[in-house]
């Protein structure tokens, strides 16, 4: 966004081939969620903490798969 704020007067987001918001970059930055998140399947047990020690991450659900749990200790 840093480089549109300088580039340009008005941004237009598309989404899925439709124009989902127009607006000054300030406009975009201040309609926006401050909280990102990201979902995604492991293959494998995941330890909690190798998430919660990357920068800026500040919550980390991890939901019960039947059969193993975060620590990777059987049921």
């Amino acid at each position: 966004m840093d480089e549109a704020e300088r580039l340009s007067d008005r941004i237009a987001a598309i989404d899925g081939g439709r124009v989902a918001a127009v607006d000054t970059p300030a406009g975009l930055i201040a309609q926006s969620s401050a909280v990102q998140q990201v979902r995604f399947r492991v293959s494998q047990p995941l330890d909690k903490s190798v998430l919660t020690g990357l920068p800026d991450v500040t919550d980390v659900e991890i939901p019960m798969a039947a059969g193993w749990s975060p620590a990777g200790d059987s049921f």
